[in-house]
């Protein structure tokens, strides 16, 4: 994986995280108490993930 392949599973990352986000986002208020706290875990666990493959490429590429 070069610099491009990089790029692209950073940008890939970038969409799915968005997408995923906006999911959680609209469900958050149609959920109860505790499936709803879940629900706003999720795009934030999903960032550390992402936060970490991202930091992941810059030290493979860089």
């Amino acid at each position: 994986m070069g610099p491009a392949g990089a790029a692209t599973l950073v940008a890939l990352l970038a969409v799915v995280g968005f997408a995923v986000s906006l999911v959680c986002y609209v469900l958050y208020y149609r959920l109860g108490a505790l499936p709803s706290f879940v629900d706003g875990c999720i795009p934030l666990a999903l960032i550390g993930v992402v936060s970490v493959v991202i930091a992941g490429c810059i030290g493979f590429v860089g």
